[in-house]
């Protein structure tokens, strides 16, 4: 079903309001979808922020960067986990230069909920001339880009329950974007946070 944007769009559009929640067709199959209070839902992700702030406080291999900790992949998998949702990749592809040489690699990844519905989606890319990357394998920057990907899917649905655990939320290569003064402690190339 990923990448299956018609199917995504004619399930969608095939919605009725019900008492008591929402019932969507996909084919033969419906879904109850229980409506939330503002609360419930803010209620959940609190509870959700604790036990991830509790996982990853005790986490032996953690990040940090000018002092502060930041998140990792498996970070955002736990999270979307407790909510019941899941991410992989969808497409990795090679970017060449002008010349025909490969320098890099782009992906997209898709969220998706236990009924694999599409939740979110989002591309990213690794290039062999980032400072962390530049002498590195191909497969690995491929890897990277697909992590990359994933994680900013995640990150679009889950950012909040991020900043309810205290956490910024942006990735770690965002925030280092090649700057001399931030200081990654424990100075792994693999880090996405």
């Amino acid at each position: 079903m990923l990448g299956d944007n018609k199917k995504i769009n004619d399930w969608l559009r095939t919605e009725e309001n019900i008492e008591g929640g929402t019932k969507k067709m996909d084919g033969n199959k419906e879904i109850e979808v229980k409506k939330e209070s503002p609360k419930e839902i803010v209620d959940f992700g609190k509870q959700s922020a604790e036990l991830l702030k509790d996982i990853i406080e005790t986490s032996q291999n953690k990040v940090m960067i000018n002092g502060k900790q930041y998140l990792q992949f498996h970070d955002w998998q736990t999270i979307a986990r407790f909510f019941g949702n899941n991410v992989g990749t969808e497409w990795s592809k090679e970017i060449k230069d002008t010349q025909g040489n490969l320098v890099g690699y782009e992906a997209k990844a898709n969220v998706v909920n236990k009924e694999g519905h599409l939740v979110s989606s989002a591309e990213a890319s690794c290039y062999n001339d980032e400072a962390n990357w530049k002498n590195k394998p191909m497969f690995q920057l491929r890897s990277m880009a697909q992590t990359r990907a994933c994680v900013k899917a995640l990150r679009n649905v889950f950012s909040w329950v991020m900043v309810l655990a205290g956490y910024d939320p942006e990735r770690t290569a965002e925030r280092t974007n090649g700057d001399k003064n931030v200081k990654v402690e424990n100075g792994r190339g693999d880090v996405v946070g």
